[in-house]
């Protein structure tokens, strides 16, 4: 068992439930979020080992909930990974992963869960 907690912030639910069911396979303890809000109270109330986060949502998008994230103690290093369709490759976009220190950046249309979980454990430096 790994022992590890990965909290999953995304909206959309077909997503949300295929990382849920491959995290939990892979051993992780899953916590889930479907908006920045509550991602944000999941991340400081249980401090997962690491975030895999989504920028477009409702009530608090992810540069928002990360903005806030890296003010509070625990937050300022847990690894985030994001988990986006946006175009990563703008200045904006690059700007901001940059100022929030953001481990990795993966294109949902271009990413499999495979590619996603090698990534969460490349993160974490667990063996695959």
């Amino acid at each position: 068992m790994l022992n590890k907690k990965i909290l999953i912030i995304e909206d959309e639910a077909h997503i949300l439930n295929a990382l849920n069911k491959k995290f939990t396979m892979d051993g992780f303890n899953v916590l889930l979020a479907n908006d920045g809000e509550s991602g944000l109270v999941s991340a400081t109330t249980n401090q997962p080992n690491v975030i895999l986060l989504d920028i477009i949502m409702p009530n608090m998008n992810g540069f928002e909930m990360l903005e806030k994230l890296r003010h509070n103690n625990f937050g300022k290093n847990i690894p985030v990974i994001i988990l986006t369709n946006l175009d990563v490759k703008e200045d904006s976009f690059i700007k901001s992963i940059t100022e929030y220190k953001v481990a990795f950046c993966l294109t949902k249309s271009n990413s499999s869960i495979l590619e996603i979980s090698r990534t969460v454990k490349e993160v974490l430096n667990i063996e695959n």
